[in-house]
């Protein structure tokens, strides 16, 4: 997920989100928006704590990104950097919310590429254990995709946290066409199962297609079926449901940021057609 251009929106919808959140409940469809950890406490929020999005009906967050700052050494979660901010977390994770580490994104620095095994073990670990957060996202994007050894890295670092914790939820975040997921995307989710690692969720970037002449929910909707079938192939051992309670769908709300994309905009009506989506075939992430 692009951090360049995604940390100058204004999350203005939690309203909705908690409407979507209601309304995907019975069928178990988590609603987890993100929330930048380095912007806590900013204007550009319409909530400024996890207590206000609690209150909106905001039951579960992704906070981004963990990420390096060039050595084996977490940066971002400034969350974690500041006891305000901290005690907040504690007390939404205490209250019952639900909280998703996702390390990495568009940017980057990755923690793969300087840690070794043990090195990114220990710091995830130590955030695990610490905060009692259990469930983790790997947004992996860009030349990072095709990175073999950071690849390698990573899953035998996802594949002893699980043993440690063998409820741990692990999800992929990951560029999307809307035919499914690029070859070396799905090559990717292929070479983490091969490894041991249990994947909880694909979650799709349903965002920057590039203006289509088709609505954005539409095309999102192409991409959840496209991703679905590819994995439905990995998966074989799955019913036709817990496939689809592996797909996640992850728009980007208002205009894209694709480069000359103005008329890429996601809107409420689109929000509703991936709300019923989801209601419909029980996704496991929104």
């Amino acid at each position: 997920m692009n951090t360049k251009f995604r940390n100058t929106l204004k999350f203005k919808l939690l309203t909705g989100v908690a409407l979507a959140a209601a309304a995907c409940t019975a069928s178990a469809t988590e609603v987890a928006p993100y929330f930048y950890t380095w912007a806590f406490g900013g204007s550009g929020y319409a909530a400024n704590s996890l207590a206000q999005a609690k209150s909106a009906g905001v039951s579960a967050v992704t906070l981004a990104f963990g990420t390096s700052n060039g050595s084996c050494t977490l940066q971002g979660f400034d969350v974690f950097n500041n006891s305000t901010y901290k005690a907040d977390l504690q007390n939404y994770i205490a209250g019952g919310g639900r909280v998703i580490l996702s390390f990495g994104g568009a940017d980057g620095p990755f923690l793969e590429d300087s840690c070794s095994v043990s090195g990114l073990y220990n710091i995830i670990n130590n955030l695990v254990s610490t905060y009692k957060i259990y469930n983790l996202d790997f947004d992996v994007e860009g030349s990072e995709v095709d990175d073999t050894t950071a690849a390698n890295t990573r899953n035998a670092v996802i594949k002893q946290l699980q043993a440690a914790y063998p409820s741990l939820y692990v999800s992929f975040t990951v560029p999307v066409d809307p035919s499914g997921l690029p070859g070396d995307v799905l090559t990717l989710i292929k070479n983490a199962k091969n490894a041991g690692v249990n994947i909880s969720v694909v979650n799709v970037m349903t965002m920057d297609y590039g203006y289509m002449g088709e609505t954005e929910g539409s095309v999102a909707l192409q991409s959840a079926n496209g991703t679905f079938n590819q994995l439905k192939s990995v998966y074989t051992s799955l019913s036709t449901a817990q496939v689809w309670s592996m797909i996640g769908i992850t728009p980007m709300i208002g205009t894209n940021d694709y480069p000359g994309g103005s008329q890429e905009k996601f809107t409420v009506a689109d929000a509703t057609t991936v709300t019923q989506f989801a209601e419909t075939n029980k996704i496991g992430l929104i």
